[in-house]
This record gives structure tokens, C-alpha cells and sequence, in this order.
């Protein structure tokens, strides 16, 4: 038992040495990398198709169209099912022509895989099926090969979720072509490489992967020695190994422009586990690409339920920025509302300026006194038409300002900063200070006595007292606001930034202290100014 357990403990450790060069992270930006020029790589692999085509139209003879036609079919055979079926079918006519049966029963197992790595395992099947019967099949070492073809296909439906009863039958015709496999092997070769495997450690075997994987050539053999590998990763329980070697294999899978890409879509498949949203939307939409340019249908199947997970997401995702949206456009209308109806008092008032104005100038003749306070009076309500003028103006800025705000950050795709920045109210609340302390200025040249009188409406016990640092208090410029004709509860609260409630409660208070209750409305009314 202790033997068994120190094996798998140095086991672990020369495996987790193999892997501990490649580092996840790194890995997977170089797989967004491949990602991102996917076009690049099969952009490559077209040109040697292009190449590989200008050859077979310009062979003459059996041998040289054979090697083109086969030549087209292998660079086909990962990238596109259709066409390898289609330079397949090219070959074996070839191979009939010349009465090659060992090379017509190998194109034909070719074609079989072609049609499991599409989907068809059925038609597959088929094939090899009626090659059993084909009497240029009879040769032991081609119903071997025939026998491995089964094998193959059967690689490419074991991941669907077949239901139990096809399960128990595809297993039933796998073992039934397991014994024939072996009957037709004269030398048993096969059966004494299983009984070695059966016998030759997991770390032994890995050893020997990694080494073929080093010293690989291609990006198409790193890309299949990377997804065994992390199979035998997965069989080991040793996910982090595992998942090394299968990033790899996605990535020499995209540089070599193997579009029946597994590997892609299962690294896909542990983005969407682990939340990671933008590279799972990238992996298994290339994927889907892939699959659909390749024509593999057991792929379709693999990918669709992932392939709902992302477009779930991408609707949460729109239906975010719809909020923010709304939110943003809401803002801006009660940013245009305030805007206007400032716009509008400010207008009232200086209507009302220029009325008093013309009526002190046609009196201006009738006595020399009255002229020179009239002339201050205008003077005082200039003033605070200036500082009435300049709210309006600040408020107007900061409307300016806050849009050009929402514009830029739009166009930055900055929704979220710009979500915070209007939900917080320190911009706002200083600018809003800063207007009502202009307000106050204003409002106490026009009615400098406006304490005073407001404190001869009230009870002794109830006097208003002005703020030390301030013109007006919250209570003041309540009042002020009610002098000058403004007494919608809900528009005050917007101007003073309080609630309505509070509104009210400072009203209650107020006529709670008057000394005339009943008539406290018509004597805030009836203050006087310049």
C-alpha cells in the first residue's frame, strides 16, 4: 500500500515538472492571440490549397494526379469536410482505374473517418460495412485496417448524449469488432501492444507523449499530441496538467487551421464555468465558425447548449446598457425641465423689471426726490436682476457641461464611470450651493429688510435668525421662495435639494409660530422690497 502511494506521489511530481514550464495565464493570451488572427493561419492554409489545386491541373500522369488528389483530400481532411469527401472520391476513382485494392480500401476508410468527423457516423458505418463484404477487403492486413476505420469513427459519437439502449449497442458492436480485429491479425501484433499498454505505467506513457511532443514538427502533430496528452492528464485526475496541454492543443489546432477543433471547445466550455464571459464569447464563436465552415455536425450538436450560455449572457449583458441608457436619458430631462423653468422665472422677473423700470421713468419728471430714489431702487433691482441672470446662466452651464459629459462618455463606451459619476452628488450638490448662495445675494437686494419683517410676523419665541456663514437660512429661503410666488411643494424641494416632507414640515413649523396663523400667508405676500 505504501509502495502504491509513494508511486503515484513521485508520479505527480515528474508530471507536474513537464507542465510546470507553461504558464495558464500566458497560455491563454496566446490563445487570444490565435484567436484574434485565426484568419491569418487558415488565410495560410488556403494559399497551400491554392497551390496544391494549380499542381492537379497541371498532373498528367496515374501517379502524379493520385498524389495531388490525395495531397488535396489531407489538406482538406481537418478543414473542410465537403471538399475532403470530394478529392477523396477523385482518389478512389484513380485507385479503381488502376485496380489498386490496398490503396482503393484505404481511400475508402478514409472516406468513412471523413464522414464521422462530419457527423455521419451512420453513413460511416456504412462503409466500412459494405468494405467487409467487398472481396478486395480479404486480405487479413486491410480487414485490420478496416477494423482500426471502426474505431476512428466511433471517436466521433462517443461525446453525444446518445440515449443508454444506443450506448449499450454501440458498445456491444465495438467489442464484437475488437475480437474480429484480433482474429485478423496474424501476428497478434495489436493484441501484445494492448497487453503491453495494460501492463506499462500512466507515467511511463505520458513520459513517452511529452517526448514525441518536444521534438514535433508541426503545428497539426503538437495539436495531436497536446489533446492526448491532456486526456491522459484527465485520466490521471491532474486538471491543471490537463488543462495546460489542452490550451495548447487549441492553440496549434488554430495555427495549423484544423477547424474540427475540440480542444477550443472545451477550454470554451471552462471559460463559461469560470465566468469569464469575453473569451468564452470569442472561443466558442470561433468554434462555431469552425464547425459550421467544416461542416461538422456532431461539433453543432457539442456546441449548442455553450453556444446558448454566451448569447444569454451577451441579452443580459444589452439589457444593462438599455438600463443605463434610460437612466442617462431621464437625468437629461429633468436636467432640461429645471433648466426651462428657470429660464422661464428669470424671464417673468425681468419682464417685470423692465415694467417697473418704465413706470419709474415716465414719473422721473415729477419731482426731483422721487427721481433720485427711483433711480436707486432700479438700481438695486439691476443688481439683482444681474445675480438672477447669472443663476440662469450657471444652471444653463452646468446642463451644457453634464451633456457634453454623457456625450464623451457614451462615445467611450463609459457608461459605467458616467453611471457613478451622475448617481454621486458632490458635483452637483456644490454647483447647486453655489446657485443658491447667488440667490441669496439677489433676493436680499431686493428685499434687504426681508428678516425683519418676517420676524414681526412670528411670536418672540419663535424668531428666525440668519446663519453665521450664510445670507439666508433653510427656513429663509423658503420663505423667500414663497415671496416671490414660488409654493409647489415639489418644485421648492428640487431647488433647495430637500424633500418634500421636509417641505412640509418647515411650513408647519413656521405657521406654527406665527403670531396671526390664519393670515401668515398673506403677510409673507405682503413683504415689501426695494
Amino acid at each position: 500500500m505504501r509502495i502504491g502511494v509513494f508511486f503515484f506521489f513521485a508520479l505527480a511530481l515528474v508530471l507536474q515538472s513537464n507542465a510546470a514550464k507553461y504558464d495558464r495565464d500566458s497560455l491563454l493570451l496566446e490563445l487570444d492571440y490565435a484567436v484574434q488572427h485565426a484568419s491569418h493561419f487558415r488565410a495560410r492554409h488556403e494559399g497551400r490549397i491554392a497551390q496544391a489545386r494549380r499542381e492537379i491541373h497541371a498532373a498528367s500522369g496515374y501517379e502524379e494526379r493520385l498524389r495531388c488528389a490525395r495531397n488535396l483530400s489531407i489538406l482538406f481532411f481537418v478543414y473542410q469536410n465537403d471538399s475532403a469527401l470530394y478529392y477523396n472520391d477523385i482518389s478512389v476513382r484513380i485507385a479503381k482505374e488502376q485496380a489498386d485494392d490496398a490503396l482503393y480500401v484505404n481511400l475508402m476508410c478514409e472516406r468513412a473517418i471523413l464522414y464521422g468527423m462530419g457527423g455521419l457516423a451512420t453513413y460511416g458505418f456504412g462503409v466500412l460495412d459494405s468494405l467487409l463484404h467487398n472481396p478486395a477487403a480479404r486480405n487479413p492486413s486491410l480487414r485490420k485496417v478496416i477494423y482500426e476505420s471502426y474505431f476512428d469513427v466511433n471517436d466521433y459519437i462517443y461525446h453525444l448524449n446518445l440515449p443508454d439502449v444506443l450506448q449499450t449497442q454501440s458498445g456491444i458492436a465495438i467489442a464484437a469488432i475488437r475480437d474480429s480485429f484480433y482474429h485478423y491479425c496474424p501476428d497478434n501484433t495489436e493484441q501484445a501492444l494492448h497487453t503491453n499498454a495494460a501492463v506499462t505505467s500512466s507515467k511511463e506513457i505520458i513520459e513517452q507523449l511529452l517526448k514525441r511532443f518536444e521534438h514535433a514538427t508541426t503545428d497539426m502533430e503538437r495539436a495531436t499530441l497536446s489533446i492526448i496528452i491532456s486526456n491522459r492528464y484527465q485520466s490521471e485526475a491532474m486538471p491543471d496538467e490537463r488543462e495546460i496541454y489542452l490550451i495548447l492543443s487549441a492553440i496549434y489546432h488554430i495555427r495549423a487551421a484544423r477547424l474540427d477543433n475540440e480542444a477550443l471547445i472545451k477550454v470554451g466550455k471552462e471559460m463559461i464555468d469560470e465566468k469569464d464571459w469575453d473569451r468564452a464569447e470569442a472561443y466558442i464563436t470561433l468554434a462555431h465558425d469552425q464547425a459550421l465552415f467544416y461542416g461538422s455536425r456532431s461539433r453543432e450538436v457539442q456546441l449548442s447548449p455553450l453556444l446558448k450560455q454566451v448569447q444569454d449572457h451577451i441579452s443580459l449583458k444589452v439589457g444593462f446598457w438599455r438600463t443605463v441608457t434610460i437612466v442617462v436619458v431621464i437625468v437629461l430631462v429633468l436636467i432640461v425641465l429645471l433648466a426651462s423653468l428657470q429660464w422661464w422665472l428669470t424671464k417673468r422677473r425681468l419682464r417685470k423689471f423692465r415694467q417697473e423700470i418704465f413706470v419709474l421713468e415716465k414719473g422721473r419728471t415729477e419731482a426731483g426726490v422721487q427721481v433720485a430714489a427711483d433711480r436707486v431702487q432700479a438700481e438695486a433691482q439691476a443688481d439683482a436682476l444681474t445675480h438672477f441672470m447669472g443663476i440662469a446662466t450657471d444652471a444653463t452651464f452646468e446642463f451644457v457641461h453634464l451633456r457634453n459629459l454623457v456625450v464623451r462618455r457614451l462615445k467611450n463606451n463609459d457608461a459605467a464611470s458616467l453611471l457613478k459619476q451622475l448617481s454621486s452628488q458632490n458635483g452637483t450638490a456644490k454647483a447647486q450651493r453655489e446657485l443658491l448662495r447667488k440667490f441669496d445675494i439677489a433676493f436680499i437686494r431686493l428685499y434687504p429688510n426681508f428678516i425683519a419683517q418676517v420676524n414681526a410676523l412670528m411670536t418672540p419665541e419663535n424668531q428666525v435668525s440668519k446663519p453665521e456663514n450664510e445670507l439666508l437660512s433653510t427656513e429663509l429661503r423658503l420663505l423667500a421662495l414663497w415671496r416671490l410666488g414660488i409654493t409647489d411643494a415639489g418644485r421648492v424641494a428640487t431647488i433647495l435639494n430637500l424633500s418634500v416632507n421636509t417641505i412640509y414640515f418647515y411650513r408647519n413649523k413656521l405657521r406654527a409660530g406665527a403670531i396671526d396663523r390664519e393670515h401668515f400667508n398673506d403677510g409673507i405676500m405682503a413683504i415689501k422690497g426695494v
